[in-house]
């Protein structure tokens, strides 16, 4: 599983790509971090990690020349770096935290959304 140094060497790695000028595979390292990060808060139970990966997620928006101004949650910061990261479904991601960070949405989505969490179960095992 990857953790905290996996998400600073995404962090470092897109930071580099990013001058110069490599913003696809930028963005996608920003988002490997943030989801890393998330991850990491979870697992850890230290949501000090959100600080880090609200930081990542925000660059990986203004790669793309938009701005994000609120901080997000665990559950939403999840959401959207897995949807997000989908459209880099073709390149590797971090050994399996794509899995374990769906698996863990899932989790949290079962009370509210049984639905939702069901598809993500799902995406976990494809």
């Amino acid at each position: 599983m990857c953790d905290k140094k996996d998400a600073r060497r995404h962090m470092e790695l897109a930071k580099l790509q990013e001058t110069q000028g490599d913003l696809h595979n930028a963005r996608k390292n920003y988002l490997e971090a943030a989801s890393i990060f998330v991850l990491e808060a979870e697992v850890n139970r230290d949501d000090a990690f959100l600080k880090d990966a609200n930081d990542c997620y925000r660059r990986s928006k203004a790669v793309l020349g938009e701005s994000v101004h609120q901080e997000l949650g665990k559950t939403e910061l999840a959401k959207r770096t897995i949807v997000e990261l989908e459209e880099f479904e073709g390149d590797n991601m971090c050994g399996e935290h794509r899995i374990t960070t769906m698996i863990e949405l899932a989790k949290r989505q079962e009370k509210n959304d049984p639905k939702e969490a069901a598809n993500n179960y799902l995406k976990a095992a494809d």
